[in-house]
């Protein structure tokens, strides 16, 4: 346990000093450049616009008028807090706020195996063989994926949300089911996807707490702690409100999630689709695109009921392939969940052939957005054809590790099939 400790503070110390010292090294035109890089940041995670918005700010003018900003109220607070003492620290703290995700993922892998014995005793052995290394494997991966350090030097906000992500799910399996849906509600707060989570992560917190206790009895604590939920989510609006003095914040953020008036291009789906599309048909497909990203909490959190965290890493797949304005670094938080489960790995079909997608589409994103905006020999089909691929990656990613869940599951319950060729009919 002390040597795993040692080589999880070296890959922390390790990961920090990566990005500190390219932000030392690099050019701040180079840094300018993968700011502004469509792939890396959104309208509502853009590190321009929280900027313009904290200068509006703290000359007195509300943050949000203009249309540009749409950065969550608190996350303006702090920055306008840390500006007020040195515009320098900024890449200190999105460094810190990446290793802090690290750490919340290596919690969560230490936590797994026990999550699993107390899911399923008779696994108790075989899970914990499974685990050995797994913790700072995991947080190796995460912390020096390629998408992640290339989201810090954006500076994209979008990793204050990973970090309330990562520390719910890592507070619900030790029990903590008031920090954990604080944790839940700040990531709601910041970026409004999260709350699909909220099934789950219930789930998680009453696996842990409360496995011997009547139904009736965690149907009252889940109600309770859902209501706990949506107490902390309004606290944080009602601060909102009392730093900014008027509502405002409400139609700029969570409004612009949900309608889409900001038809930037990114790596989703959404911005291609809208802007092609008659006003006529805009209020039914935004309404069709919002539920793809919304409707399948619910059902995915009752099918792997047995594997709540699995059911966190299918749902975290599901929000980066569907919300609104979508970036890398969220592709980064459905990854940083895989290395948890080695188990399925025997299970999976196509990872040759995903893998080869998240490749292809990352390096072609660049090449074809270059042609179309810099060169301008080629057109926004361009881009949104590589979008396209890069979400079909995503996709097979849940597919493929949905098919391995249910495989194991099924072993599990029939062992003497293990051998067995499964065909789907």
């Amino acid at each position: 346990m002390r040597r795993e400790r040692q080589i999880a503070g070296a890959i922390f110390a390790g990961a920090l000093l990566v990005r500190l010292g390219l932000f030392a090294v690099l050019s701040d035109e180079t840094l300018a450049a993968i700011t502004k890089r469509v792939e890396l940041s959104t309208p509502l995670t853009d590190y321009r616009r929280l900027k313009e918005g904290v200068f509006l700010y703290q000359h007195g003018i509300p943050p949000y008028d203009g249309g540009v900003n749409h950065q969550a109220p608190l996350l303006l607070a702090i920055f306008a807090l840390v500006n007020s003492i040195s515009s320098a620290l900024d890449p200190l703290i999105f460094a810190l706020v990446d290793v802090a995700c690290g750490y919340w993922l290596w919690k969560i892998a230490h936590l797994k195996p026990k999550l699993d014995k107390v899911l399923s005793g008779k696994q108790q052995q075989n899970s914990l063989r499974v685990a050995v290394g797994v913790p700072a494997l995991a947080a190796a991966l995460y912390l020096f994926n390629p998408y992640l350090v290339l989201s810090c030097l954006a500076r994209s906000t979008l990793s204050f949300s990973h970090l309330f992500v990562l520390s719910s799910v890592a507070l619900a399996m030790q029990g903590h089911a008031i920090a954990s849906m604080g944790a839940l509600a700040g990531a709601t707060y910041l970026s409004f996807y999260p709350v699909t989570l909220l099934p789950a992560v219930l789930l998680l917190v009453h696996t842990t707490r409360s496995s011997t206790v009547s139904t009736l009895l965690r149907s009252r604590r889940a109600q309770w702690h859902t209501g706990v939920f949506f107490v902390w989510l309004a606290l944080l609006l009602i601060a909102s409100r009392a730093f900014l003095g008027s509502w405002d914040f409400v139609e700029a953020t969570y409004g612009v999630i949900l309608t889409v008036p900001d038809l930037t291009p990114n790596v989703g789906l959404f911005w291609y689709y809208f802007m092609e599309m008659f006003d006529h048909f805009r209020s039914l497909f935004l309404v069709v695109f919002q539920m793809n990203a919304l409707l399948y909490a619910l059902p995915v959190t009752y099918r792997f009921q047995r594997f709540p965290l699995f059911s966190v890493f299918v749902l975290c797949g599901i929000m980066s392939a569907f919300k609104s304005y979508p970036s890398w670094g969220d592709t980064v938080l459905h990854l940083a969940f895989l290395p948890l489960f080695t188990e399925l790995f025997q299970y999976l079909r196509y990872s040759y052939v995903i893998a080869l997608v998240y490749a292809f589409s990352s390096a072609l994103a660049v090449v074809f957005y270059h042609v179309w905006i810099n060169l301008g020999t080629g057109n926004a089909n361009f881009f949104f054809a590589i979008t396209l691929v890069h979400a079909l990656g995503q996709i097979m990613l849940i597919v493929d590790t949905t098919y391995a869940m249910l495989r194991r599951e099924f072993v599990l319950q029939h062992p003497q099939h293990r051998h067995c060729k499964v065909v789907q009919m």
